[in-house]
């Protein structure tokens, strides 16, 4: 049920980058065109068992923002993780104060923990392949 929450607002996303009506072309969001789930005032709060898979399109781009598989990040001021959570870009979260990034356990992040100052809570068995 929760996944298929992430699903959907993923899929809104994606309409809404898409349509002739609301952009211009690819490229208009800039830095902000690599991001899977961006959130810019507030939590992103993933629940357990949940992923931020790359999408599989078809016909596939002619080419991706950011890494060449197309590998979506997440952003926001502050990222929660329940446990068994799986993102395949990096979580960049600005705050700069206090808890960052909170890790459950079991949760892995393929890239980068980036934060804006503030700490990454790491939870048992939980990892950021990319670094911290």
């Amino acid at each position: 049920m929760k996944i298929s929450r992430v699903l959907f607002a993923l899929a809104i996303l994606a309409g809404l980058a898409t349509a002739p009506a609301w952009a211009a072309g690819p490229g208009t969001l800039g830095s902000a065109n690599q991001f899977g789930v961006l959130s810019f005032y507030g939590l992103v709060n993933f629940y357990p068992v949940s992923e931020l898979e790359t999408a599989y399109v078809s016909p596939p781009p002619s080419s991706c923002p950011g890494e060449a598989r197309c590998t979506p990040d997440t952003g926001a001021v502050r990222i929660g993780l329940s446990g068994v959570d799986y993102l395949a870009g990096d979580a960049i979260a600005s705050l700069s104060k206090s808890e960052a990034i909170i890790n459950g356990p079991q949760d892995t992040t393929e890239g980068e923990c980036v934060t804006g100052g503030g700490g990454v809570l790491p939870g048992t068995l939980s990892v950021c392949v990319g670094g911290r």
